[in-house]
């Protein structure tokens, strides 16, 4: 029996190439302009690799991120910069 690899969040940063729209396994829609595009997936590392060479293929440059990375102080700014107080608002409405 083989190892199964761990599913957990990641963050593409997709930059430059050619525009496209594709469908994760997992179902996830990613869609890219052809400009600076920041897309969430949520897949292991075997699909995380087979999504990140079809978009290099497409002369994209990517950055990748998985969420285990991020310090709590990240993964707050990021909450926030996505419109969700949810970590300081439990009913998770915008405080303004």
């Amino acid at each position: 029996m083989g190892t199964t690899s761990q599913v957990i969040t990641w963050t593409l940063k997709i930059m430059g190439g050619e525009s496209f729209s594709l469908m994760s396994l997992s179902g996830s829609p990613i869609e890219h302009s052809g400009g600076v595009t920041l897309e969430k997936f949520v897949g292991d590392q075997t699909e995380l690799l087979c999504i990140t060479k079809q978009i290099a293929s497409l002369g994209c440059q990517i950055e990748i991120y998985g969420d285990q990375e991020l310090t709590p102080q990240m993964k707050n700014l990021r909450s926030i910069l996505s419109g969700d107080f949810s970590f300081i608002n439990p009913e998770g409405e915008n405080p303004t």
